[in-house]
């Protein structure tokens, strides 16, 4: 794999994890799941049994093909990186997410 396209994963794994939590924290319309009605719906808060879950995914993902794309076209324009340091980023940011989830899960009454 050459560095250009390493370069391109390495940011879209970075993104993804960014744009799951930008997700909830910008309140964002999204895809919502109602399990009891079996019904998709918009919103940006749902409440009680409602899932976002497919809402904050269909995000991530969109950010992470916007930002890899965007590595992608810039790739030659870039400064040099350390895929050790692009990785251990990937792995805080992942990090963050599942800090982020299980305090809303803890804190729960």
């Amino acid at each position: 794999m050459n560095t250009r396209a390493l370069r391109a994963v390495l940011a879209a794994a970075a993104a993804f994890p960014a744009g799951y939590l930008l997700a909830a924290g910008l309140a964002l319309p999204l895809i919502a799941y109602h399990p009891v009605e079996r019904r998709l719906f918009i919103t940006s808060q749902p409440v009680g049994v409602q899932m976002r879950f497919y809402g904050d995914v269909l995000w991530a993902t969109a950010a992470a093909i916007a930002v890899g794309l965007a590595a992608w076209a810039l790739g030659p324009r870039l400064p040099r990186f350390s895929p050790l340091g692009a990785a251990a980023t990937v792995l805080a940011l992942a990090a963050l997410d599942v800090a982020y989830y299980l305090s809303r899960l803890l804190a729960a009454p």
